[in-house]
């Protein structure tokens, strides 16, 4: 819980119609627009943005794209990962309440939230160490420097959508701080994490009138790790870009400790346990889909980093 509203929380979405809203947008980008049901309203200490699902966009998934985003948050928290914090709020609009999530700003007063497509809209590749270098390339042209964790935070977040099979990580929705003051450049806390776990997928399947077989959606699962879309059952293109990340760590104490706690300590059950002691209800059928899917997908990347680290003293942790 934000500690900023929690006063105004008390396990019910905040009531955003006692707070005035504030014509300033998050960027140049048009992230803060109306078009996605994107407000930001002025909230005691601060500025926060608030997000709505009753919207015409995968109308299909409305509540596990909200559900979605939370558990993400507490998954993040576990992983050591810096994720922006979500509070269930409504407003009203149109003579209907929206439902939806509200966060403050990640950003100080002074610094500027842009995009990897602002830092330079002409990144030709989809690796992680290449989208690096691009970034890197760009900020240097721009009489700037980058934040010296700005390497591993990208990491971290490539392995966070790996792992949660996120389906919407395209440039606009990996966010930079841009702080012109201090002349640097640094990576935002997680944002936009919606549309993980195969939803998607899901949403086809229920607008086809498919049944939501487990099995048959890892299958047909469309994800975007490293900004690539790639398939579940495609095992060259999915454990290439684990080879990649694994590949990098090896040598790097600060990584493969990462990669050896994250995959250690990825619990699903007990981030939704944490979604759940905020009043939040998970229908259990979903609940058991998360599970199974992420169990799923540890098994593969567990297999992976073995195959990867064999014959080498790192493969003992596994």
């Amino acid at each position: 819980m934000l500690k900023n509203v929690g006063k105004y929380n008390k396990l019910k979405p905040i009531d955003l119609d006692k707070f005035k809203t504030s014509n300033k947008s998050m960027s140049n980008t048009g992230i803060s627009t109306e078009s996605y049901g994107n407000v930001w309203f002025l909230l005691p200490k601060g500025r926060a943005i608030f997000k709505t699902y009753d919207d015409e966009i995968y109308p299909k998934i409305k509540k596990i794209r909200y559900l979605n985003e939370l558990v993400c948050c507490e998954l993040a928290k576990i992983l050591n990962i810096s994720c922006a914090e979500y509070e269930p709020a409504v407003k009203e609009k149109d003579g209907k309440t929206k439902n939806g999530l509200i966060s403050y700003k990640v950003n100080k007063r002074w610094q500027k939230l842009v995009t990897a497509y602002d830092v330079s809209e002409y990144i030709g590749s989809l690796s992680f160490n290449e989208i690096y270098e691009e970034i890197y390339e760009k900020t240097e042209e721009d009489g700037m420097i980058l934040d010296k964790n700005f390497k591993f935070d990208l990491y971290k977040l490539v392995f966070f959508d790996l792992m949660t099979m996120q389906q919407d990580r395209h440039f606009c929705n990996i966010h930079i701080i841009d702080d012109k003051k201090n002349n640097f450049r640094s990576l935002a806390p997680l944002i936009d994490n919606e549309m993980a776990f195969g939803v998607l997928t899901i949403n086809d399947y229920k607008k086809n009138g498919k049944p939501l077989d487990v099995q048959d959606i890892i299958k047909d699962m469309d994800c975007t790790p490293s900004v690539k879309y790639i398939k579940m059952n495609d095992f060259y293109t999915y454990t290439h870009s684990l080879r990649e990340l694994v590949d990098y760590a090896k040598g790097k104490t600060k990584y493969f400790e990462f990669l050896q706690n994250a995959i250690k300590n990825f619990n699903i059950k007990y981030a939704i346990e944490k979604v759940e002691d905020k009043g939040i209800v998970i229908p259990e059928q979903y609940k058991k889909y998360m599970i199974r899917l992420t169990d799923e997908i540890k098994r593969v990347v567990v297999n992976k980093f073995r195959e990867v680290c064999a014959d080498n003293e790192e493969e003992q942790y596994l």
